[in-house]
C-alpha cells in the first residue's frame, strides 16, 4: 500500500514541472493588421503562428514580402493592462523597415490595437503620440516627396478621441498631446500608421502612443517657479558679496 505522505514529493514535483512547461498567457486582444489596396489585409494576434515573438505583450513580424512591400521587419509592444508610474499604459514602439519594390507609389497601412487596459485610473488622462524615422530615401512620390509617414493615436473609453495626425517627410520626428476622457473602467488603444513609399523607395518608422495622468496643476506652478527662484537666489548672493 503507497502511502500518501511518500506520494506529496512525487506530486509536488509534477505539478513544478506542469507549470514551468505551461507556455506563457499571451495578450488575445493585442493585434497588428497590415493592409494595402488591392491585397488582402493580414491580422497578427498575440501569441499566434504568425507571432515570431516568443514574449508575451509583443509581436513581431518579419517577412520577405507583403503586397508591393518587400524585407518588412515589424515589432510592437503592449504593456497591458498598464503601470501606475512612469508610462502607465503605452501601445508602442511600432517599428517599421521596409521597402516598396514596385515602380510606382504605394501605402502601406499598419494598425496596432490592444483593448485590455485599466491602468492608469482617472479622469481626464494624458495621450502623447510621437512617430520618428531615421531613413526616408530614394522613389520619388508625385509631389516631390522620397517618401511619407502619417501616424495618429485613437484613445476610446466611451467616447472616441484622436490625436492630430503627425506627418513626416524626411528624416526627423514629431510629437504631440491629447487630453482624453475616461468614462468607462477600460480603455482601447490603437495606433494607425501608413506609410507611402515611390517606387523603390525605403524607410524605417517608429510610432508610440503612451497614456498618462496629466501632472497636477501646481507641479507645473512649481516647475515653472524653480527658473524664478535660482534667478533670486543669485541675485542676493551678489548683494552679499
Amino acid at each position: 500500500m503507497i502511502r500518501f505522505r511518500n506520494f506529496l514529493p512525487v506530486a509536488a514535483l509534477l505539478v513544478g514541472v506542469a507549470i514551468l512547461a505551461a507556455p506563457t498567457q499571451a495578450n488575445a486582444a493585442f493585434t497588428l493588421t497590415l493592409n494595402q489596396t488591392g491585397f488582402g489585409s493580414v491580422t497578427i494576434t498575440d501569441g499566434d503562428l504568425n507571432d515570431q515573438s516568443p514574449l508575451p505583450g509583443v509581436i513581431t513580424y518579419n517577412v520577405a514580402n507583403y503586397g508591393t512591400f518587400t524585407d518588412l521587419e515589424i515589432t510592437i509592444r503592449s504593456n497591458a493592462p498598464g503601470t501606475t508610474t512612469g508610462i502607465g499604459s503605452s501601445v508602442r514602439d511600432i517599428t517599421l523597415t521596409t521597402r516598396n519594390s514596385s515602380g510606382t507609389a504605394a501605402t502601406l497601412d499598419l494598425t496596432a490595437f490592444d483593448d485590455t487596459f485599466t491602468i492608469p485610473s482617472g479622469n481626464p488622462l494624458l495621450m502623447r503620440s510621437s512617430l520618428s524615422s531615421d531613413l526616408l530615401e530614394g522613389g520619388n512620390l508625385a509631389s516631390g516627396e522620397v517618401a511619407k509617414g502619417e501616424f495618429t493615436s485613437t484613445f476610446i473609453s466611451g467616447t472616441t478621441t484622436s490625436s492630430p495626425t503627425i506627418t513626416l517627410t524626411g528624416p526627423g520626428a514629431g510629437v504631440n498631446f491629447t487630453t482624453v476622457p475616461r468614462n468607462l473602467a477600460g480603455f482601447t488603444l490603437t495606433n494607425h500608421l501608413a506609410v507611402t513609399l515611390g517606387g523603390g523607395g525605403q524607410a524605417n518608422f517608429t510610432g508610440s502612443t503612451s497614456v498618462t495622468v496629466p501632472a497636477p496643476p501646481s507641479l507645473l506652478l512649481l516647475a515653472g517657479a524653480l527658473p524664478v527662484f535660482g534667478v533670486a537666489r543669485l541675485l542676493r548672493r551678489r548683494k552679499q558679496a
